[in-house]
C-alpha cells in the first residue's frame, strides 16, 4: 500500500478507509507526511490504529521537511508491533518521546532505519522499557548519526541512546549498525556500543539504505 500525501486524493482515501480493517498488506509506504492537513493527521492516526493488519513486513514513512514524529504517536503505537521486518523512517524530527515510541514499539522488526533524521536533546537519564522482548538485529543511522551538526545524532547523544538500549534486551539481539561514510567514524560508534556490552559490527558506506 503506497500513499502519497502530496496528492489530495490520498487524504480523501484515508478519511474513508480509517475504520476499515485491511486483511493482508505486505508493505505500508507513507510519503510526504509534511503535506498533511490537521484533519488528515487525525485520520492517519485512526487509520494506523484501526486499519493496519496484524502483521506487515515493512513500514516506510517519509516526513518531508522534518515532520515531528510525535504527530503520529497514537497510530504508531498500534502499527509498529505488527512490523516483522523493516521500520524505515526518513526525514523526521525525533525528540526523546518520539525515539521512545519508535524503539519500544518496534518489538518484532529485525531492522530499524533512521535516515536523515534530526534528533532533539537526548539527556542523561533517558530510559527505555527494559521488560520488552525484541527482534532487532540491524540499526541504520545513515545521515542521522554525525560528528558535526548539533541538530543530528552526535556522538554525545549516541552515548545516551546506546546506554538506554544496553539496559534492554536489544543488547542481546543487535548485531550490526550502518552509517554514512565521512559523517562519523565507525570505530567511535563501535566503541560506544561494545563498551556497553553489545557485540556489533559497524560499517560506514556511501550507499543509502534500501527499503524492503
Amino acid at each position: 500500500m503506497n500513499l502519497d500525501f502530496s496528492k489530495s486524493e490520498t487524504s480523501s482515501f484515508i478519511e474513508e478507509a480509517k475504520e476499515y480493517k485491511f486483511p493482508k498488506i505486505k508493505k505500508i509506504r507513507l510519503d510526504w507526511l509534511d503535506k498533511m492537513s490537521s484533519s488528515a493527521i487525525v485520520d492517519m492516526n485512526l487509520f494506523l490504529k484501526h486499519s493496519s493488519p496484524s502483521a506487515v513486513q515493512s513500514l516506510y514513512m517519509y516526513g518531508g521537511e522534518y515532520t515531528l514524529m510525535d504527530t503520529f504517536k497514537e497510530g504508531l503505537e498500534n502499527v509498529l508491533p505488527a512490523v516483522t521486518e523493516q521500520v524505515y523512517l526518513f526525514h523526521f524530527l525525533l525528540r526523546e518521546s518520539g525515539i521512545r515510541t519508535i524503539i519500544e514499539n518496534s518489538t518484532n522488526a529485525t531492522q530499524l532505519v533512521l535516515r536523515g533524521c534530526k534528533i532533539g536533546d537526548l539527556r542523561q537519564g533517558f530510559k527505555l522499557d527494559p521488560s520488552r522482548e525484541y527482534s532487532l538485529e540491524s540499526l541504520d543511522l545513515y545521515w542521522t548519526c554525525r560528528k558535526q551538526g548539533s541538530e543530528y545524532l552526535t556522538l554525545d547523544k549516541l552515548k545516551v541512546l546506546a546506554e538506554a538500549m544496553s539496559k534492554t534486551k536489544i543488547r542481546l539481539t543487535l548485531t550490526s549498525i550502518h552509517l554514512c561514510k565521512g559523517k562519523v567514524d565507525e570505530n567511535d560508534v563501535k566503541s560506544i556500543f561494545n563498551t556497553l556490552g553489545f557485540k556489533v559490527d559497524v560499517q560506514a558506506t556511501y550507499d543509502s539504505p534500501g527499503d524492503s
